[in-house]
């Protein structure tokens, strides 16, 4: 619905987790699409040096949805950080 959409954007806008950032311990994968204007390449990167232990996969081509637009690469990213664990 429209109005969700609204608030959960509003609360997006409003809120700043980044200090936080260095407190997720867990391994975890940051997954960019090089072209994604909504989440920029740049602010993946961030993210993943910002965690400890973090990888950053940036899936070329893809936008905002790498998941749906480019679900091989997406795949293949998830298996490798899922098998180096």
């Amino acid at each position: 619905a429209p109005a969700v959409l609204a608030e959960a954007l509003a609360l997006l806008a409003a809120t700043d987790l980044r200090a936080d950032a260095a407190a997720i311990a867990q391994s975890a994968l940051v997954v960019a699409g090089a072209r994604d204007t909504l989440t920029p390449p740049a602010a993946a990167a961030w993210l993943a040096a910002a965690m400890p232990n973090a990888r950053l996969v940036t899936i070329a081509g893809a936008g905002h949805v790498p998941f749906l637009s480019h679900p091989v690469e997406f795949a293949a990213a998830l298996d490798g950080f899922l098998d180096d664990r």
